[in-house]
């Protein structure tokens, strides 16, 4: 029940943004690219990895460990990109902005139901992924990449 009551949390923070415009709990080579999605918008890779942290003496686990790899994607128009020489790292730090605020409020309602949240430092990245357009589209996707680690207490709903 864990596993549900995590992606629950993504999926209500992106229901309660006025912000964020998708959520997807996936793969990324499923999301990438598609002309017709919303952004900005956050992808959660549906494979983290787990691990049980404490057993009980009859062998079920106490405590299980996930650790996700979480995305979040914006568009980066032409105009965006020749406004000025400062423009990427503007954008990269408003969307960067954008994702702590979202993370936030998924680690706000996690802990809120016994849960512990911690990301993996400074493990993330920027990127810039230049799309095949046909005039009509985005030319440029920003992302920026985090690991999240959540430790769920067997007793937790």
């Amino acid at each position: 029940m864990s596993l549900q009551v995590i992606i629950k949390a993504f999926r209500d923070a992106e229901a309660a943004s006025i912000v964020i415009k998708n959520f997807n709990y996936g793969k990324a080579w499923d999301f990438n690219g598609v002309p017709s999605r919303e952004y900005p918008a956050i992808l959660v890779d549906s494979q983290p990895d787990w691990s049980v942290k404490r057993q009980s003496s009859n062998g079920l686990p106490t405590i299980k460990e996930y650790t996700f790899k979480a995305f979040i994607y914006d568009e980066y128009w032409t105009g965006e990109q020749t406004a000025n020489s400062d423009q990427l790292e503007i954008k990269q730090d408003e969307v960067e902005s954008l994702f702590d605020d979202f993370l936030s409020v998924v680690s706000a309602s996690l802990l809120s139901k016994g849960y512990q949240v911690y990301t993996q430092g400074k493990e993330g990245f920027h990127g810039l992924f230049t799309t095949q357009g046909d005039g009509q589209h985005n030319s440029s996707l920003i992302t920026v990449f985090q690991k999240l680690r959540i430790v769920a207490p067997a007793n937790c709903p």
